[in-house]
């Protein structure tokens, strides 16, 4: 199981990546946004990119708890697909 502290350095890394590929250079601090049971998702927004109309003006990155790989957009759908359906919770 990963430490927080780890997830962090593995979604500040990712997060960077992402901010150094826009124009926008107003990020905030990136901080925990939530947790779950399989992995925390961490956040920096930025003002301009609301501004300008993005949505949601901020990056999101999931850490896994487990091996500390960044979730896909697809994995995280599915797991939020599976907790809100029954009969896919066992699955």
């Amino acid at each position: 199981m990963l430490s927080k502290n780890e997830a962090f350095k593995i979604a500040e890394k990712a997060i960077f990546q992402m901010q150094e590929k826009t124009k926008y250079d107003d990020f905030s601090p990136i901080e925990l946004n939530s947790e779950n049971d399989s992995f925390w998702t961490y956040i920096s927004g930025s003002q301009a990119m609301i501004n300008d109309g993005c949505v949601p003006g901020a990056f999101f990155v999931s850490v896994d708890k487990t091996d500390g790989h960044i979730w896909t957009r697809n994995e995280t759908e599915n797991y939020y697909q599976r907790k809100s359906v029954p009969e896919l919770q066992a699955a």
